[in-house]
C-alpha cells in the first residue's frame, strides 16, 4: 500500500525524513519498496482573479479574459464553458514549462494577443479533464504562486504490508501507530474517543439472517444532506493516494478507509425499496442460487448460494464486502444516505471475490480480516467529516452487534522472551515495551505477565507473538550475533537423489532435454492414454479441469511436449524425472519416483524402438548397471500391442525388472495429434536403487582367451529372453563369462520366437578349450530343451 509521507507525519510527529523513516521502518517492521517525490512544484503558475469577460470579435467559441495576477492584469484568451468574472484561477505565465514539456509563450490567437493561459487540472498534472478551468476556493489570494496555495509536496511510501498485519496496518492511523511505538511517541489521533451514541433509532431495521455472515453490523441514515464536490484538501489527500474525487460522501467513505482502514460504503436512501410488510432497511444474506447484481464496474455478475449480499425489498443493493450496485450509488441528485460499516466473514468475501474476478480495496481488507469494533471508529469519523463537507445533520444509527468482540488475554512466562530472543531482557523491560502497542500488562503470582491484547491486533494470539514485538522494539539488529554451538556430523547422501542426479546427467551427455511439467493432467488425457480405470487422486478444487487428476504417469504431459516442439523441430529426445500418485487400497496414498524419457526421429522412425533402447543401455551403462531387454505381452494402457518390452538391471546371476519400453500406441499418438512414431520408456528409481546400492566388489580381467560360441533356437511365445540367460547361467559351471541377445523375430507358420545368443566361454585359471566349450554348449542346450521346449534352429 501507498502511504502519504506528510500524512504518517502529522499522526505520529516522527521528526525523520522520508527516506530515514524508509529505511526506519524497513530495519524494524515493514518492508519499504519505494520512496516517490509528488506534488504540484510548476513554477509560473500564478493564482489570478477573473476581472472582466468578452466575447472574441473574431471567435463564436473564445472569450477574451482581463485577469488580476497580483502585480499586473493581463489579457488573456480562453475557450473553457465554465469561466466566469469573479473566479479564482490558476494562470500560467509566458514562460511557465506545464507537464509535457509545454511551454507557455505569448501568442496570437484569431489577432487578439493572449499572454498567459488559463489551465485546468489536466493541464497542470492535477487529474481531472479538459472541459473546464481549475476554479479554485474564494480564499486563493491572488498573485500568490498556486504551488504555495495547493502545497501538497509529498513523498509516497510504498509499504509491504503482510496478510497477517492487513487488520491494522493497511491504514495511515495502523502505521503511524507503529512508527510512534517503534520512537516511543504519542499518537496524534483520538482514537479512543470515536463512539457511537448509545440510543438506537427506529427510523430503519437491519436483519443479518444467517449466524456468521456479519460480526457487527452498522448503519447510519442521514438525510437533507448536500451531495457536492470534495473540498480541495480532501481531494488532493485522495489523488496523491491515486483515488480518483467523486463526491464528498464517496470521498468520505475512501478518506476513511485509508485514515483507519475500514471500508464503508454509501447507498441512496430514496432508491432503496421497501420490505413486503412496509418497513425499510437492510437484510443480509446469502444470494439465491442464479441471482444476478448490477454492479458499480457496470457489469452483471451472477451470484451464488455461497455470495453474501446488502439486499433491499426489491433485491440485491451490494455485494457485500466487494462492491456496490450500479444503480443504489450516491449521486448528485440524492438527498439521503444510508451509510454502511460492518464486519464481513474473510473466508467468504475471499470465495466470492476470486469467483467473480472482482479485487477491490475493500475486499483487500475484509478478505484479510478486521477488528468488529474498528466499524464504530470508522462510523463515527465518517459522520463528522460528513457533518463539516456534506451539512448531513439529522442521522439515525442502528447497531447490530450480538457477540462483541473483547480483548485476549495472552500468557507470556518472564523468561520466555530471553530465552526465544537470546539478549538479556527482563520483566521490568517488557513491561515498559508493550504498552507503547496499545497493551496492558501486569504480573500474576505465577510470574508470569498477562498481557491484554487490544482488539486492533489480531494477529497477537500467543507469547511468541508477543516476543517479536518485543523484538521489534528493541531492534533486531542490536541482537548480537553468536554462532550457535551444534554438533557437526557427516552429511548422509540421499541415495534417491544421487541417483536421479546420475540418471539425468547421463540423460543429457546422451543428447536428451529435460522437461517440467505440473503433476496434474485433466480426465480426459487419461481416458486418451487408456488409464482412465486407475485409482487416481483427484482435486476438490482444481484451478481448471486439465488439471483434475494427480498424475498416475509422466506420459500424457510429455506427449503435449512432443507435440508443441514439433512445430518448430523435426526430431526430439526428451526426458523428465518425477513423482506419480495414486490410491492405493484403502484410500492410501501412494506415491513413487519415475524416470521417462522418449525420442522422435526425423527420418526411419520406424527404427525408433531400437534407437531408443540403445540410447537406455548407454544411460544405464554411464551409472553402472547393466541392461537386458524381453517382448511383453498383453501391455495395455498406451503401450504398442507389438512394440513393448520390459527393462531387467542384471544383478550377478539375477534380473531385476527396472521398467517398460516401447513404443506409443497410434490411438493414442492421434488423440495427442502426433503424426510421427514415439519410442517412450518408463524406469522406476525404487528398482534401480536396488541395483546401483549394490557393493561392487574388483573382478580382474581374464589373462586368458575367451571362447565365443552362438546358439540359434524356436522358443514358445511365452518364454523370456531373462528365462533363457537364467537356464544359460544355471548350467554355466562357472565357464560363461558372458550371454548377449542379437537377432529376434516372430516365425508366424511355427508361432515360435526366434532368438540368437552370443555365449562367451571362458575360465580364469586356464585357456579353455574348444572342445570344452562345445561340451558345455551342448549340455546346456539339452537342459533348455528339456526345461523351456526350446528347439535348436539348424
Amino acid at each position: 500500500m501507498k502511504y502519504s509521507y506528510k500524512w504518517l507525519q502529522e499522526l505520529s510527529g516522527t521528526q525523520k525524513t522520508a527516506q530515514e523513516l524508509a529505511d526506519f521502518l524497513t530495519m524494524r517492521t515493514f518492508e519499504v519498496e519505494s520512496v516517490e517525490e509528488i506534488g504540484f512544484d510548476t513554477e509560473n503558475v500564478i493564482i489570478g482573479e477573473v476581472m472582466e469577460l468578452v466575447k472574441h470579435p473574431n471567435a463564436d467559441r473564445l472569450r477574451v479574459a482581463q485577469i488580476n495576477v497580483g502585480s499586473e492584469t493581463l489579457q488573456i484568451v480562453c475557450g473553457a464553458p465554465n469561466i466566469e468574472v469573479g473566479q479564482k484561477v490558476p494562470v500560467a505565465m509566458v514562460g511557465a514549462k506545464l507537464p509535457g514539456n509545454f511551454e507557455i509563450k505569448e501568442s496570437e490567437i484569431r489577432d487578439v494577443t493572449s499572454y498567459g493561459m488559463v489551465c485546468s487540472q489536466k493541464e497542470l498534472g492535477l487529474g481531472g479533464g479538459h472541459e473546464g478551468i481549475f476554479v479554485l476556493p474564494e480564499a486563493a489570494v491572488s498573485g500568490d504562486f498556486l504551488r504555495d496555495f495547493l502545497n501538497d509536496s509529498d513523498f509516497l511510501l510504498d509499504i509491504k504490508v503482510l496478510p497477517d498485519r492487513a487488520h491494522d496496518a493497511l491504514s495511515h492511523v495502523g502505521m503511524a501507530r507503529e512508527i510512534v511505538a517503534l520512537e516511543e511517541g504519542e499518537l496524534d489521533y483520538d482514537y479512543e474517543s470515536l463512539v457511537l451514541p448509545e440510543s438506537e433509532s427506529k427510523a430503519f431495521t437491519v436483519s443479518i439472517q444467517s449466524e456468521g455472515l456479519s460480526k457487527r453490523y452498522i448503519g447510519a441514515l442521514i438525510r437533507d444532506i448536500e451531495v457536492k464536490a470534495s473540498p480541495i484538501w480532501l481531494q488532493n489527500r485522495l489523488k496523491k493516494l491515486g483515488i480518483r474525487s467523486i463526491n464528498n460522501v464517496v470521498d468520505v467513505t475512501n478518506f476513511v478507509m485509508l485514515e483507519l482502514g475500514q471500508p464503508l460504503h454509501s447507498f441512496d436512501w430514496d432508491i432503496m425499496a421497501e420490505r413486503e410488510d412496509g418497513s425499510k432497511g437492510v437484510d443480509v444474506r446469502f444470494a439465491e442460487a442464479g441471482e444476478t447484481a448490477a454492479l458499480l464496474d457496470g457489469k452483471t455478475y451472477t451470484l451464488s448460494g455461497e455470495d453474501i449480499v446488502i439486499a433491499d425489498g426489491a433485491g440485491v443493493l451490494a455485494v457485500a464486502g466487494v462492491m456496490g450496485g450500479k444503480d443504489s450509488g450516491v449521486t448528485g441528485e440524492t438527498k439521503s444516505i444510508f451509510l454502511e460499516g460492518a464486519h464481513f466473514d474473510s473466508v467468504s468475501i475471499r470465495k466470492t471475490r476470486t469467483k467473480l474476478g472482482i479485487r477491490t480495496d475493500a475486499s483487500d481488507r475484509f478478505e484479510k480480516d478486521l477488528d468488529p469494533n474498528l466499524a464504530e471508529k470508522a462510523m463515527v469519523r465518517a459522520l463528522e467529516l460528513l457533518a463539516h463537507i456534506a451539512k448531513g445533520s439529522d442521522v439515525a444509527i442502528v447497531d447490530v452487534y450480538p457477540d462483541p468482540f473483547v480483548s485476549r488475554v495472552v500468557p507470556l512466562p518472564v523468561g520466555a522472551a530471553q530465552k526465544l530472543l537470546g539478549i538479556d531482557i527482563s520483566a521490568e523491560d517488557i513491561e515498559k515495551i508493550l504498552p507503547r502497542l496499545g497493551c496492558r500488562v501486569k504480573r500474576n503470582e505465577q510470574d508470569v505477565l498477562d498481557v491484554t491484547v487490544p482488539t486492533y491486533r489480531l494477529d497477537i494470539d500467543s507469547a511468541e507473538d508477543l516476543i517479536e514485538e518485543v523484538g521489534k522494539m528493541i531492534g533486531y539488529d542490536v541482537v548480537p550475533v553468536i554462532a550457535p554451538k551444534i554438533s557437526l556430523t557427516g552429511v548422509t547422501q540421499d541415495g534417491v537423489r544421487l541417483l536421479q542426479r546420475k540418471l539425468q546427467d547421463s540423460a543429457c551427455a546422451n543428447g536428451f532435454t529435460e522437461v517440467l511439467n505440473y503433476a496434474f493432467y485433466s480426465r480426459q488425457d487419461a481416458e486418451a492414454t487408456g488409464m482412465g480405470d486407475v485409482s487416481y487422486l483427484e482435486l476438490a478444487n482444481p484451478m481448471n479441469p486439465d488439471q483434475a487428476l494427480m498424475r498416475a504417469s509422466l506420459l500424457p504431459h510429455m506427449l503435449r511436449n512432443i507435440r508443441e516442439n514439433l512445430k518448430h523441430q523435426k526430431s526430439l529426445q526428451l526426458f523428465e524425472s518425477g513423482n506419480v500418485y495414486y490410491a492405493s487400497e484403502f484410500q492410501a496414498v501412494h506415491e513413487s519416483q519415475i524416470f521417462a524419457g522418449s525420442i522422435v526421429l526425423e527420418k526411419n522412425d520406424a527404427e525408433s524402438f531400437f534407437v531408443l533402447k540403445g540410447m537406455l543401455e548407454r544411460m544405464l551403462h554411464g551409472i553402472g548397471i547393466v541392461s537386458t531387454y524381453d517382448t511383453t505381452e498383453s501391455v495395455g494402457q498406451y503401450w504398442h500391442p507389438t512394440r513393448t518390452g520390459d527393462i531387467f538391471g542384471v544383478q550377478g546371476h539375477d534380473a531385476i525388472h527396472i521398467g517398460r519400453i516401447g513404443e506409443i500406441h497410434p490411438f493414442v499418438l492421434e488423440y495427442f495429434q502426433i503424426k510421427k512414431r514415439v519410442a517412450y520408456f518408463e524406469l522406476d528409481y525404487a528398482s534401480l536403487q536396488k541395483l546401483v546400492g549394490v557393493v561392487k566388489s574388483f573382478v580382474p580381467m581374464n589373462r586368458y582367451p575367451e571362447v565365443l560360441r552362438d546358439i540359434s533356437i524356436f522358443v514358445p511365445a511365452t518364454v523370456r529372453v531373462k528365462d533363457i540367460i537364467d537356464g544359460i547361467n544355471k548350467k554355466s559351471q562357472g565357464l560363461v563369462l558372458g550371454v548377449e541377445l542379437f537377432d529376434q523375430y516372430f516365425d508366424e507358420e511355427k508361432n515360435m520366437k526366434s532368438l540368437a545368443f552370443h555365449i562367451h566361454f571362458g575360465a580364469m585359471d586356464r585357456t579353455l578349450e574348444g572342445t570344452e566349450a562345445d561340451a558345455l554348449l551342448e549340455k546346456i542346450t539339452a537342459s533348455l530343451e528339456k526345461t523351456l521346449k526350446v528347439a535348436r534352429r539348424v
